[in-house]
């Protein structure tokens, strides 16, 4: 987890000044997996659904990441983030299906002492990022009339 926030911290350090006196909170959402299952049960479904739709109606999304971690050296951990990766892909696609949005999948191997915490890799991280950051028009304080 270490790695994503380091990259989360130089993502937002390359943002202009004008973003970064934003306020973006909840641009990400972390969703949990049981221990050994592939699908999502029907509380984090809704849980999903109800961030991302709050985010696309509010922010106009721009591109979507979805951040997942496997077993390095362990096939069946890769397979299983994977299949994780793409049902929430697939659900997201869904859920902006009037105006769809890149969707940008990544995994991230770990090494056996962070497959030890609890949960660790059964969390995926879902984040939003306005499309108002590629115009650098998110806090624009010009109005048009």
């Amino acid at each position: 987890m270490k790695r994503f926030y380091r990259a989360v911290v130089v993502a937002l350090m390359a943002l202009p000044m004008c973003v970064l006196a934003c306020s973006f909170a909840g641009l990400e959402h972390e969703v949990r997996f049981r221990r050994d299952s592939l699908a999502l049960e029907g509380a984090e479904v809704r849980r999903l659904a109800d961030w991302y739709i709050d985010k696309r109606d509010g922010l106009k999304i721009g591109e979507v990441d979805v951040f997942a971690k496997a077993e390095g050296g362990r096939p069946t951990s890769v397979r299983k983030a994977r299949a994780r990766v793409a049902s929430l892909a697939r659900l997201i696609d869904a859920l902006g299906a009037r105006a769809p949005v890149p969707v940008h999948t990544t995994i991230e191997t770990v090494d056996e002492s962070r497959r030890r915490e609890p949960g660790y890799l059964d969390t995926v991280v879902v984040g939003v990022q306005p499309a108002c950051v590629k115009t650098q028009s998110c806090c624009s304080s010009t109005v048009v009339k």
